[in-house]
């Protein structure tokens, strides 16, 4: 069992490593290269347009000539300048026009790395999961023999284990100065269902109910008010029936079929009903007299010969 989890948990390390290697190791590199270059292009397209447009500056800035100190005419415009001055700006041109067409060229040099490498990644990726699960599931596959053995084994060593059921239920009080729900922990165990003030708190806060005497039941719904999940314990021992409330409907669920557990594992564990003689003939036929007793509560048979001890 713990060679066959060893042997999964190296296959999940082994495909993280492929996904390192062939997915993750991959896309970094495109990004921190292929993108890098494309952003440098795009620099010397920002530089030359700003040189080109700082160099037509000069250009109109000299044909406009410059002021004489203390004159109000203008200087003529240096011709040799301006032809400098226009050349510098052809050559930027030029320039301008060859890193724009370079651009072009890495922009869609990057969108085909973009598609092409990221199919291959997502391809790369379920190709490895897939294989590991495969790889996990046979590895499974041959220890399901085992866990049912020892599924099996668990529920046999268990039918010894007395404590059913344990945990927090709220209980509705029947104190005048109360009339809320208060929080107890309840034990069912070796037949009885124990009720504390709290976990750690060892003195029962009422005398535990003898289960084989109780029987459970959900209460009515009343319209317009919920029900949330509470159930009863009825028994002979009180008035009325216990209220108890559990946190979830799941958990509500869980405490009925573990009482009614305990209730059938206490009732198999008295000696068989024995045959009535004649001397018993008399309470049977009283009891047969009573209103309701003729026929079965249950499935409304004729004539029931039996009884249950804490159903009736």
């Amino acid at each position: 069992f713990c060679a066959t989890l060893q042997s999964i948990n190296q296959a999940q390390l082994d495909m993280i490593s492929s996904l390192n290697a062939t997915v993750c190791d991959p896309l970094k590199n495109f990004v921190s290269y292929d993108f890098l270059e494309m952003q440098q292009v795009r620099k010397k397209v920002i530089n030359t347009q700003s040189e080109y447009d700082s160099t037509k500056g000069k250009i109109d800035s000299a044909l406009q000539g410059k002021k004489r100190i203390g004159s109000s005419k203008t200087k003529p415009a240096d011709p040799t300048q301006i032809a400098q001055y226009e050349r510098e700006l052809e050559k930027l041109k030029k320039e301008q026009q060859e890193n724009q067409v370079n651009l072009s060229h890495v922009l869609d040099q990057t969108h085909q790395k973009k598609e092409t490498k990221l199919l291959k990644a997502m391809f790369d990726m379920v190709n490895i999961q897939h294989d590991y699960h495969e790889k996990s599931m046979f590895l499974l596959d041959n220890l399901k023999p085992k866990i049912e053995c020892l599924e099996s084994q668990i529920q046999e060593s268990s039918k010894g284990i007395d404590c059913t059921k344990e945990g927090h239920l709220l209980v509705k009080s029947t104190a005048a100065m109360q009339g809320g729900w208060q929080k107890h922990w309840f034990v069912l165990k070796d037949g009885y269902l124990f009720s504390y003030k709290s976990k750690k708190d060892a003195s029962a806060a009422d005398q535990p109910l003898n289960i084989m005497f109780c029987t459970t039941r959900t209460p009515s719904v009343i319209p317009g008010k919920p029900s949330g999940c509470m159930f009863e314990i009825v028994t002979p021992d009180k008035k009325k029936p216990l209220l108890l409330q559990a946190e979830t409907e799941a958990e509500k669920t869980a405490w009925l079929d573990s009482i009614q557990d305990e209730i059938e594992k206490q009732l198999n564990q008295n000696e068989p009903a024995v045959a009535i003689t004649e001397n018993d003939s008399l309470p049977f036929k009283i009891l047969q007299q009573v209103d309701g007793n003729r026929f079965c509560a249950d499935c409304s048979a004729p004539n029931p010969d039996w009884a249950s001890i804490n159903l009736g």
